[in-house]
């Protein structure tokens, strides 16, 4: 409880000068359930829950109002890529906001990521 207080504090400070924070709702596109990890470098490897839990814990322990929404495909292989905007305390308004006008301006929303057929 002591660090999760410390780390709302921290990010209470840090909206001092913004209203929302915009940041990658995952570090990368999706993982294959063969292989779950993120390769960064050769000798660089990490595990795809922890990844993932990396990405969204602060906006998960700092309770403030967050949403995931599509952004786009990786271009590598078309795979959903997100974003997750997080306000203030108590700002779901802001957010929401945010992620309204994102979807007005673009047409990622409602489109599928291409299938691709198995051998």
């Amino acid at each position: 409880l002591r660090t999760r207080t410390l780390m709302q504090q921290g990010w209470r400070e840090m909206y001092a000068d913004i209203d929302v924070l915009l940041a990658p709702t995952l570090p990368g596109p999706a993982v294959s359930a063969d292989d779950p990890v993120f390769e960064w470098a050769p000798d660089d490897i990490e595990g795809a829950t922890t990844a993932y839990s990396r990405v969204c814990a602060p906006g998960n322990l700092t309770g403030l109002p967050a949403l995931s929404m599509p952004v786009g495909y990786s271009a590598d292989g078309g795979l959903p890529l997100g974003a997750q905007v997080i306000g203030k305390p108590f700002c779901e308004g802001d957010v929401l906001r945010v992620a309204s006008v994102y979807e007005t301006a673009t047409d990622h929303i409602g489109t599928l990521a291409p299938l691709k057929r198995a051998p």
